[in-house]
Order: structure tokens, then C-alpha cells, then sequence
């Protein structure tokens, strides 16, 4: 998307649009911890919900430095066991 941007508009355009896209993400990632960690706390109390959302912050941040797509399906293969 910034690509496309950049190249119509400009690298200033470019990277202000990486930039709306950083926060945007992070905005979605931050809400989507927070919504699975309140989902676990609510299947199991024995952890704090702060306890879970660390927990599987650090899981899906391991997901989020994957850097090529074989290696995204070899953790869905691996998550299927």
C-alpha cells in the first residue's frame, strides 16, 4: 500500500503512509491482547488477566516476526498438532 502511495505521491507520502499503518496495527494488535487475554481470564481465573495478556502477547509477537511465508505455514502445521 505504501508503495503504491509512494510512488504516486512521493517518499514523503510514502513514508507518512507507513507511519498511519505502524500506529493502525499496533492500535489493532494492542485490542486484540487485550480481547483474547479477557477471553482466557473468562475460560480460566486461576491467572490474573494481566498474567494472561503477557502470556500471550509473547506468543503472538513470535507470530508477528516470522519473516517469510514458509514459515507461516509451518507454524499452522505445527499449531494443527
Amino acid at each position: 500500500y505504501h508503495d503504491s502511495i509512494g510512488g504516486l505521491l512521493g517518499k514523503s507520502a510514502r513514508n507518512f503512509t507507513m507511519l498511519v499503518v505502524f500506529f493502525a496495527l499496533l492500535g489493532l494488535t494492542t485490542v486484540q491482547i487485550i480481547a483474547t487475554s479477557s477471553n482466557f481470564y473468562i475460560l480460566s481465573d486461576q491467572l490474573p488477566k494481566r498474567t494472561w495478556s503477557l502470556i500471550l502477547g509473547g506468543l503472538f509477537s513470535l507470530v508477528a516476526f516470522v519473516p517469510i511465508f514458509r514459515h507461516h505455514r509451518f507454524l499452522g502445521v505445527l499449531g494443527g498438532f
